[in-house]
C-alpha cells in the first residue's frame, strides 16, 4: 500500500515536473488529463468565460486526481509484479529447481521469470 504522505509528495513533485525516480512521469499525467475530454472541455469553457481562477483550480484538481490515480495504479502494479517474482524465486529455492522449471510447475509461461526480471 502507498503511504498517503509519500503519495502527496509524489503528486507535488509531478506538478513541478520532477518525475525522477517516480513510477509515473509528468507527461503520463498530462496525457491522461488530455484524454479526459469532458473535464478538459469544462476547463476550456471556464477560460473562455474569463473564469481564470476557477479554471486554474479545476486544472489543479484534475492534475491531483489524475496523478494520484496513476501513482496508485503504478504502485499496485509494481507490488503485484514483485509478488509474482518472489513467488517464483521462493518456489524454485524451496524445490531446488531452476526458475524456468518453477514457472512450469506453477503453471506460468516458461520465460515468465525472465520477463519479470527485465520489466
Amino acid at each position: 500500500m502507498i503511504n498517503e504522505q509519500e503519495l502527496a509528495e509524489a503528486v507535488d513533485r509531478l506538478r513541478e515536473g520532477d518525475d525522477d525516480g517516480l513510477l509515473v512521469s509528468y507527461y503520463d499525467v498530462i496525457g491522461s488529463m488530455a484524454a479526459n475530454r469532458e473535464q478538459m472541455e469544462v476547463i476550456v469553457e471556464m477560460l473562455l468565460d474569463d473564469s481564470l481562477t476557477i479554471a486554474v483550480d479545476a486544472n489543479n484538481d484534475l492534475f491531483t486526481s489524475t496523478a494520484t490515480d496513476l501513482l496508485i495504479q503504478a504502485k499496485e502494479s509494481e507490488l503485484t509484479h514483485q509478488a509474482e517474482l518472489n513467488e517464483i524465486e521462493a518456489f524454485a529455492e524451496r524445490n531446488n529447481v531452476t526458475h524456468k522449471r518453477a514457472c512450469v510447475m506453477l503453471g506460468k509461461p516458461v520465460n515468465r521469470y525472465n520477463e519479470l526480471k527485465v520489466e
